[in-house]
């Protein structure tokens, strides 16, 4: 299931929870809440109404992972590569990309909602399979998307705009007019074949690639090329 994090200041954050899970079933239960966010390396985490966090734990997580923290009834959000500090109980991912979470200060608000199902590109994304869902971050509003391939967690934000909807994929790293920004770019124009996919800037000045959808039809059709895109740039 989906939920929504709205964070005073920044907008919102959507995570997809494992609802099969009998702490997240107890976690639902609980929400709406609200909470104060701890920054601790790049993870951030905040506490929750739990009484008690129960589940099978681990210390190893994934970027992008959600995960509950047993001594401090804390659900956490791993925006980078940091570990867990001690073991925790993994319940989900964060949806759509993740650098813009390391803006999150400490003692900044939060509050947990359920997220309220929609039309439009969202819906019709998860109709066909996807992970999928609507969100507003510093005003502006986009569709932010998970895409699994080969074991792997692509993540798109996009864009519907009156004329067409512009993707973009998470970044690759904050590009820089250095050599080696320079010869990493050179690096990924070798492997981009296709000529839908570019290699763009995002607002945040992060290297990414980009591509363009006329209509909703063609949005898994690019999301695919950029995923191929993506899988032969991280040599994956």
């Amino acid at each position: 299931m989906l939920v929504k994090v709205k964070v005073d200041g920044y907008g919102e954050v959507i995570l997809e929870l494992n609802e099969e899970l009998d702490v997240v079933k107890e976690l639902i239960k609980k929400i709406p809440f609200s909470s104060k966010v701890e920054v601790w390396k790049e993870e951030i985490y905040f506490r929750t109404p739990l009484s008690g966090i129960g589940g099978e734990t681990c210390l190893k997580v994934d970027k992008g992972s959600v995960a509950l923290w047993p001594p401090g009834r804390a659900l956490c959000i791993f925006y980078g590569i940091s570990q867990p500090y001690t073991p925790i109980v993994p319940i989900g991912e964060v949806v759509g990309p993740l650098h813009t979470l390391s803006e999150l200060s400490q003692g900044v608000e939060v509050r947990v909602e359920s997220y309220q199902d929609d039309e439009g590109l969202p819906l019709e994304l998860r109709r066909r399979g996807l992970c999928a869902a609507r969100r507003i971050r510093g005003g502006e509003e986009s569709v932010v998307v998970n895409l699994k391939v080969k074991g792997f967690t692509l993540r798109f934000e996009a864009y519907e705009e009156e004329y067409g909807i512009p993707i973009e994929g998470e970044p690759l790293f904050k590009w820089q007019h250095d050599y080696s920004s320079i010869s990493a770019l050179r690096r990924i124009k070798e492997a981009i074949k296709d000529p839908e996919v570019r290699i763009d800037i995002n607002e945040e000045g992060y290297l990414v690639l980009s591509s363009y959808a006329k209509e909703v039809g063609q949005v898994i059709k690019v999301l695919s090329s950029l995923a191929q895109a993506y899988l032969k740039v991280l040599n994956l």
